[in-house]
């Protein structure tokens, strides 16, 4: 029962986000700069991924709820050609005035947490009213 109120509420949380403006996207070049988002925005991480390779990105649990993670997407390549790279995309909602950092790594989910992930990259986020 706990499981389908939470799905429900990260969907309506998706649905949210999505039916208002397109929302903001940021890149792996963004990392690198100071994000400002406002309270109630929605906005997407998007990463290069190839999942054909058993590697793909994972958030790093937050210890904040400044940010509030709606889900995540894998979009395939526009060409059909094999082992070509997509998008992994995570969806956000900004919560609450505050910063926080989203930290992203790039591992596969069989191996050990304590292995160095192949990459790893990470957001600063300003929430301003």
């Amino acid at each position: 029962m706990f499981r389908l109120l939470l799905i429900t509420l990260f969907s309506a949380l998706l649905c949210a986000c999505v039916s208002k403006n397109t929302p903001l996207e940021f890149t792996d070049a963004d990392a690198q700069s100071d994000n400002v988002v406002s309270v109630g925005q929605c906005f997407k991480v998007v990463l290069n991924s190839n999942p054909s390779t058993g590697y793909s990105w994972e958030l790093v649990q937050p210890d904040s709820d400044i940010l509030s993670l709606g889900g995540s997407d894998y979009v395939a390549p526009e060409k059909n050609v094999a082992g070509a790279p997509g998008k992994q995309v995570f969806y956000f909602r900004a919560e609450r005035v505050g910063e926080q950092t989203l930290n992203f790594e790039c591992r596969r989910s069989w191996e050990e947490r304590k292995l160095k992930a192949l990459q790893a990259v990470s957001f600063k986020f300003k929430v301003e009213n």
